[in-house]
């Protein structure tokens, strides 16, 4: 039995494909375990002024301030959609992979900025692989422009 290690990337571009390469191999295991892994509460609770916030396509979360929201912004309106449901509470909706911000006013006009990273659903290829090689070890980890595998095969 021959045993490989797989670490690869799939992408549209041959660049993109090297740098993804580059930043997965530099990164310790336990931080390529995605965002697939790390279960987030669909509320949260924004605290800080400058906070980050990780999404999976087709899903959305609740904002919550401790204050009125009486205005509400997404930078990039083709990535995530923003809907008001109370006056202190906002939903987001992730529509395309991608980055961008959202940005929240609160009392006297503070700013709250949200750093927002929407990754592709990889939970497709993750079963598509499972029953392709039952026996292999493989992560997938989405990445806004492809998608990072690593892990052990049994068989090339």
């Amino acid at each position: 039995m021959v045993r490989q290690t797989l670490r690869g990337i799939l992408v549209p571009s041959l660049a993109v494909s090297a740098a993804a390469v580059l930043v997965g191999l530099a990164l310790p295991v336990s931080a390529q375990e995605g965002p697939l892994q790390r279960r987030s509460s669909i509320v949260r609770k924004i605290q800080d002024a400058n906070e980050r916030m990780e999404m999976t396509v087709n899903t959305s979360r609740i904002l919550s301030l401790d204050q009125e929201i009486p205005q509400a912004q997404v930078n990039n309106p083709d990535l995530l959609e923003l809907t008001a449901l109370s006056p202190t509470q906002v939903q987001v909706s992730a529509k395309k992979a991608g980055v961008t911000q959202i940005n929240l006013w609160g009392r006297n006009q503070q700013i709250y900025t949200v750093d927002v990273i929407i990754y592709g659903d990889a939970q497709e290829l993750t079963m598509l692989l499972r029953s392709q090689f039952p026996n292999a070890a493989v992560t997938v980890l989405p990445l806004t422009s492809g998608v990072l595998l690593s892990g052990h095969v049994d068989q090339p």
